[in-house]
């Protein structure tokens, strides 16, 4: 199974890794696949979601607003 890994995924974004969970269970991201040892594998929707909501922040939108978007 491709992907990455939340700790490589973060690092990519320079983020917590914890805030990726965080926009897992707040529904900004969508939720990524798991492997058979639990895992979660994040792919390129997630690096799309990421680069937005990065981009977004910089404009100035809140969490919030980019849920809404």
């Amino acid at each position: 199974m491709k992907g990455l890994t939340r700790g490589k995924l973060a690092k990519r974004f320079a983020i917590n890794p914890e805030t990726l969970r965080y926009y897992e269970n707040e529904g900004v991201i969508s939720t990524p696949k798991r492997t058979l040892n639990g895992y979660r594998l994040y792919d390129e929707i997630h690096l799309q979601q990421l680069a937005f909501i990065s981009m977004a922040k910089q404009l100035g939108f809140t969490l919030n607003d980019i849920k809404l978007l």
